[in-house]
């Protein structure tokens, strides 16, 4: 071994010795509970570094999401909320934020006393209710009255009849750009069954139906204000947006429709809004999207 190589050896058994070193030092973290497992962002406010704001996400041994306290305002206060599990692992509480100590662990017990002595309220956190195939089929919303009341969020997961009559669009890829319309389709309405019909229901009892096929495709929303219909192509990609206006009042597409055209690799080239403002996207080598330029249709 030549004077060179002898030098370049020692040089990395010494850069080694240095890194090992490094890595046995104690890296003292601001404030946070080193103990347990956590991941600290600081977002800078200036160019010199002096004003930034901070937080930190601890989890628990899974690796889920617990304890999060983030600073807040400018006098240096923090904001902590956190999220429980039950012993399914399912998401059961989320708590609402509450005035923090520094960035450290707070438990579920300094949480509820927080809560309680900042809202001056038992009930400072949502909680989920699950069915057997770990759906969610109610949250309790945050704060006594609603609890007292009676009132959560409920979701019921059924399947599509046909007095449901949900009526089945077409949007052919042949060139034309158009939309089938319903009679003209093999069948005008889909068959009992061949849909998953979610009923959601808000604490004021103001209730959204939607309609999912079989490919997790989104095809009806049915609200109080009338029925918003999505079509797909045979892609699986989103050609039109019914509003309701187009069954109640017209079927124009030029009206009441949003569209949407791809380019052979699946990027939207042209979006219509209603009343025919035509929107064209523009993309680069690598598909990265470099210009959108409104316009009307001459």
């Amino acid at each position: 071994m030549d004077s060179k190589e002898r030098y370049m050896t020692v040089t990395a058994v010494m850069a080694v010795t240095v890194l090992v070193a490094l890595l046995a030092l104690p890296c003292p973290a601001r404030a946070q509970d080193t103990s347990r497992n956590f991941v600290k962002s600081v977002t800078m406010l200036d160019a010199n570094g002096t004003d930034s704001l901070e937080a930190v996400q601890y989890c628990d041994g899974l690796g889920r999401p617990t304890v999060a306290v983030a600073t807040v305002g400018s006098q240096g206060g923090t904001a902590c909320t956190m999220t429980t599990y039950d012993g399914s692992g399912r998401e059961r509480r989320r708590y609402v934020p509450v005035p923090g100590s520094g960035l450290g662990y707070m438990g579920e017990s300094d949480v509820q006393a927080a809560s309680y002595g900042f809202y001056t309220d038992g009930g400072g956190f949502t909680e989920n209710h699950y069915d057997a195939l770990n759906r969610v089929t109610a949250v309790d919303i945050a704060g006594d009255a609603w609890r007292q009341a009676g009132r959560r969020d409920r979701t019921v997961y059924l399947a599509n009849t046909l007095a449901d009559g949900v009526l089945h669009y077409e949007a052919p890829e042949d060139g034309t750009f158009s939309l089938t319309l319903p009679e003209s389709t093999s069948f005008q309405y889909y068959p009992a069954g061949s849909l998953v019909k979610t009923v959601s229901r808000d604490a004021d009892s103001t209730c959204v139906t939607v309609f999912t096929n079989l490919l997790g495709e989104k095809v009806l929303e049915r609200t109080a204000a009338g029925d918003t219909y999505y079509v797909y192509n045979h892609l699986g990609q989103l050609r039109f947006v019914l509003t309701p206006a187009f069954e109640i009042i017209s079927r124009s597409k030029a009206m009441f429709a949003y569209e949407y055209r791809y380019d052979y690799r699946g990027s939207v080239i042209e979006k219509i809004l209603p009343g025919d403002m035509v929107t064209t996207y523009t993309y680069g080598m690598v598909d990265r999207l470099t210009g959108a330029t409104p316009r009307r249709p001459a």
